[in-house]
């Protein structure tokens, strides 16, 4: 093989070397998006079975139960301390039936206010989860908005960092000129000799 020949296989193995970098690299920039891609969708997958979960009956019922309790004792609470302690005195031989009818009435209303608390409570407790529920899905729902749009960001640089990692590479890996040089004194001494 001639010096010619030489020089243009040492060209050729450097120029195919520095394409080998610039896919490498290029591929390393592809293999990173991939991998972020994957923490994504495992992160919504994540958040999103998390929701579905929180809509389970037993959990919703424990949550509306809780919500029901602390309603109705709120509500049984300010009832009490809006009520009167007992019935003004009154002087003479009346004061005891009208104090057994005022009683009488307070206990029935008593009765009756616990009864509307304990169905104000419960609607209140619905009332609660639901905004609770609602607020819970729209954060959610926000999460994977926020996971979604990074997602395409990143697919829109990606074919930029591409090119910006491939041309790293391709400076990095510049062919050294030694091939060329060879080359160019093989044909020089060659064109030389054939000139003699």
């Amino acid at each position: 093989m001639g010096a010619g020949a030489a020089g243009n296989a040492i060209s050729a193995k450097q120029a195919g070397d520095q394409q080998n970098a610039i896919v490498n690299a290029q591929n390393e920039q592809l293999d990173t998006f991939l991998d972020r891609n994957d923490q994504r969708i495992s992160e919504a997958q994540t958040l999103f079975a998390n929701r579905r979960d929180a809509y389970d009956d037993e959990a919703l019922a424990a949550q509306q139960a809780d919500k029901t309790a602390t309603e109705t004792a709120t509500l049984n609470e300010a009832a009490e301390s809006a009520a009167p302690a007992a019935a003004a005195p009154i002087q003479g031989s009346s004061s005891s039936v009208i104090s057994k009818v005022f009683d009488k009435f307070q206990s029935k209303a008593k009765e009756k206010t616990a009864a509307q608390n304990e169905s104000l409570g419960k609607l209140r407790g619905y009332q609660g989860l639901f905004q609770d529920m609602d607020l819970d899905t729209a954060r959610s729902g926000q999460k994977l908005g926020t996971i979604s749009s990074l997602a395409q960001s990143d697919a829109a640089m990606l074919p930029l960092m591409q090119d910006l990692a491939g041309a790293r590479a391709s400076i990095d890996n510049q062919p050294s000129g030694i091939g060329a040089l060879i080359t160019g004194l093989a044909n020089a001494g060659g064109y030389y000799a054939g000139s003699k």
